[in-house]
C-alpha cells in the first residue's frame, strides 16, 4: 500500500504549445502496474488488450477489452496487469475547461462532474459500444499526431463524442438527471463549478470566488443551490470527502495527513464532516474497508489496523 499517492503533472506531460487544446492522448502499455497517483487533468481511458485490475478511489474493477474509466481531477487510481497479459489502453487526458465552452456542452459537463457519485467511474462496454469508442479514440490519436487545419476543433469534437458514448453507456440510470442538467439560466455557474473541481484541495471561499468571477457572494451561493441542489460549502465538503475515502482505502497516510491533503483546516472539522456524510469516522471507514477485503481474501482479522483515531 502506497504511503502517499504520487502527483503526476499532466500539464507538463502534455507539453502544450501556444494555442493548443489542453488535451493529449496516448496508447499506453502497462506491463506490470502503475503506482497509485492523481493528476489535475480529467482522464477517459479504454482498454483494448490484456487483463488486470484498476482501483479507483478504493473501488476495484476488472480491466479487460471494453473497460472504460472516467476520472475527474485528483481522483486517485492504480492499475495492475495480470502476468503475461499486459494491458493496452487509450488514455485521453484533458483540462475540464475543454468541456465548458459552448452552451451545448453544459449538459454533458454537468453530468461528468458527478463522476464517482451519480455517474460511476467505470463501465464495461458491450461489443458495439467498444467498437464505437475504439474508433473515436483511434481517430483522436491520429489527429493528435498530425497538424491539420482546425486541429483543435476536430479533437474537441471527437473528445466530446467519446465522453457522450461513456455517459450514455450508463443509461437509463442517468436519463432523469440528463433532462434536468444545466438549465439555461445557470450558464455562469458552470464556469465556477469547473474552477471548484480543480481547486477544492486548496483554501476556497465564496469571497474568493466572488472576487475571481466578478459576482456577489449571495449570487454565487444562490446559483449553487439552484443548479446543484447543495450549498457551496456542502458541495466542497462532498468533493473533499470523496477524495478522502479513496486515500483512506488505498494509502497508508494518517487521517491527519489526509485531512490536510483534501483541504480541511483541522482534523476535528474533517472528522465531523466525514461522519456526517458517511455515517462513520475516517478510521472506522478505513477499518471497515480493510476488514471487507480480508473477508474476501479469507483472512479474518487481517483488516484490524488498530491505533488511535488519528492514524
Amino acid at each position: 500500500m502506497a504511503p502517499f499517492p504520487e502527483y503526476q503533472d499532466a500539464l507538463a506531460a502534455a507539453n502544450l504549445k501556444k494555442g493548443q487544446l489542453p488535451f493529449y492522448i496516448k496508447l499506453n502499455t502497462i506491463h506490470r502496474m502503475t503506482r497509485l497517483h492523481h493528476h489535475d487533468f480529467a482522464e477517459l481511458s479504454l482498454v483494448v488488450e490484456g487483463r488486470g485490475t484498476e482501483i479507483v478511489n478504493g473501488k476495484a474493477h476488472e480491466m479487460r477489452p471494453g473497460a472504460a474509466t472516467f476520472l475527474l481531477p485528483h481522483h486517485v487510481h492504480e492499475i495492475y496487469s495480470e502476468p503475461g497479459r499486459p494491458i493496452r489502453l487509450y488514455s485521453c487526458m484533458f483540462d475540464l475547461s475543454v468541456l465548458f465552452g459552448p452552451q451545448a456542452d453544459d449538459e454533458l459537463g454537468s453530468l461528468l462532474l458527478q463522476a464517482g457519485d451519480a455517474l460511476p467511474s467505470f463501465n464495461q462496454l458491450d461489443e458495439r459500444q467498444t467498437a464505437e469508442m475504439k474508433d473515436v479514440c483511434a481517430k483522436l490519436l491520429r489527429e493528435y499526431a498530425e497538424s491539420n487545419v482546425a486541429r483543435n476543433s476536430y479533437m474537441r469534437t471527437k473528445l466530446v463524442e467519446a465522453l457522450l458514448l461513456y455517459v450514455r453507456s450508463h443509461a437509463p440510470a442517468l436519463a432523469d438527471r440528463a433532462e434536468r442538467a444545466a438549465p439555461d439560466g445557470h450558464r455562469p455557474i458552470w464556469d465556477i463549478v469547473q474552477y471548484v473541481h480543480t481547486h477544492y484541495l486548496n483554501r476556497l471561499t465564496l469571497d474568493d470566488l466572488a472576487e475571481r468571477f466578478g459576482s456577489s457572494v449571495s449570487g454565487i451561493s444562490r446559483s449553487f443551490k439552484e443548479a446543484l441542489g447543495l450549498n457551496f460549502l456542502d458541495y466542497v465538503h462532498a468533493l473533499r470527502v470523496r477524495r478522502a475515502t479513496g486515500l483512506l482505502a488505498t494509502t497508508g497516510m494518517t487521517v491527519q495527513d489526509i485531512a490536510e491533503d483534501v483541504g480541511f483546516d483541522s482534523y476535528r472539522t474533517f472528522s465531523r464532516v466525514f461522519k456526517q456524510l458517511k455515517g462513520v469516522t475516517p478510521s472506522e471507514f478505513r477499518r471497515g474497508y480493510r476488514e471487507s477485503l480480508a473477508r474476501e481474501d479469507g483472512e479474518p482479522g487481517a483488516g484490524d489496523i488498530g491505533g488511535s483515531e488519528r492514524k
